[in-house]
């Protein structure tokens, strides 16, 4: 099973059971009901969050990739020459 799916199955299966519980199929605590209808609102928020988290901490530790920063150094300088092979300045 691909992650993709498995990120699907979660989904559905959090997704049914929070239907589950907003339409008293399962019952909850009264002290619940009043939270547990800002739960999609904070899922999302929190997806949000973690996401700038990773892209913040991707950019943050980019110099300690060595690889990926020579590789990226290397495909700036073969970029920059063809185009004044071409006759465009740059820099």
């Amino acid at each position: 099973m691909t992650r993709a799916e498995r990120l699907f199955r979660n989904f559905v299966i959090a997704t049914a059971l929070y239907i589950a519980v907003f339409l008293g199929y399962i019952p909850v605590p009264k002290s619940l009901d009043e939270i547990w209808l800002y739960v999609p609102f904070l899922a999302v928020v929190s997806f949000g969050l973690w996401c700038l988290y990773t892209l913040v901490y991707g950019v943050l530790t980019f110099q300690d990739k060595e690889a990926d920063y020579k590789e990226l150094v290397e495909e700036i300088e073969t970029a920059k020459a063809d185009l004044r092979t071409k006759g465009v300045t740059v820099d």
